[in-house]
């Protein structure tokens, strides 16, 4: 049966003509040409614009390479993007604190060069209350970039938390999306690496890549060319028989990513 309702899935997938089968799902539902409302729980970026992205993070992000997939779908889909990644083994965001507003590492921070900070490892209480440490400061410096926590696989509540107690704070939930992709849509251990830690592996980063796009631009990006890489590299360990099958699985990813955030936009929307 469960198998049974995974290929009734994937066939639902194929049909939906999604961002890995030559489109971005850009049927007019949602973005800032669109008659309909766009997702409100992130002032979404222009695409005509160039956009710079700090990640302050762990080593779940450079293992999943999820920034780096990030940059190739906007090269993909014509969006200017720079991200500058700080992502250090078993940091936490009390510590990302301390690097940006104490010790300054990145002075540009103050300059508003940035759009967008990213901010992973909230994993303890102190990290939750580093969240509202972080906006007071940018208010406090007239930083103007949006603050968006994007929680790892292996965090607890507390960005969830943070979330919904300071309401300026943004939210890809990129834990949450990885539980429906690994539970729901058959990826199971795909998602991880076989060491202690169960780091994150680039399907996850795929997952979170194409998350973050659409949290960002409010629309799913054609990710066809980074879908072919997945298949290349890892082709054995996505869910399906056939190419079409597994292709319909990597677009499942991304109908599983927009929904991820029309339901934490309306979860959160009295924020």
């Amino acid at each position: 049966m469960k198998k049974s309702l995974l290929a009734l899935f994937l066939a639902l997938s194929l049909l939906l003509s999604g961002c890995v089968n030559g489109g971005g799902l850009n049927d007019g539902s949602s973005g800032p040409d669109s008659q309909e409302p766009v997702p409100f729980g992130f002032d979404v970026l222009d695409k005509q614009q160039p956009h710079k992205i700090l990640v302050l993070g762990n080593s779940f992000i450079w293992t999943s390479d999820v920034d780096g997939q990030l940059l190739e779908l906007a090269s993909a889909n014509g969006v200017r993007l720079e991200v500058t990644r700080h992502a250090v083994g078993y940091s936490q965001a009390a510590g990302h604190y301390q690097d940006i507003f104490v010790q300054q590492l990145y002075p540009e921070v103050f300059e508003n060069d940035y759009d967008v900070i990213l901010l992973q490892t909230i994993y303890q209480f102190n990290d939750y209350l580093a969240v509202g440490d972080f906006l007071t400061a940018m208010d406090r410096y007239g930083i103007e970039a949006q603050l968006l926590l994007f929680p790892a696989e292996n965090e607890g509540g507390y960005a969830e938390n943070a979330k919904a107690d300071y309401p300026k704070a943004r939210l890809a939930n990129w834990k949450q999306l990885l539980f429906e992709v690994k539970y729901n849509l058959g990826f199971g251990n795909a998602l991880n690496f076989d060491d202690d830690i169960r780091h994150s592996s680039p399907l996850a980063g795929f997952a979170g890549a194409v998350l973050l796009y659409y949290r960002m631009f409010a629309e799913l990006p054609d990710a066809t060319e980074l879908a072919d890489r997945m298949l290349g590299a890892y082709y054995d360990q996505i869910p399906g028989e056939t190419e079409a099958e597994k292709r319909a699985s990597l677009d499942a990813v991304c109908q599983k990513a927009r929904a991820q955030v029309e339901w934490d936009d309306s979860l959160y929307a009295e924020s």
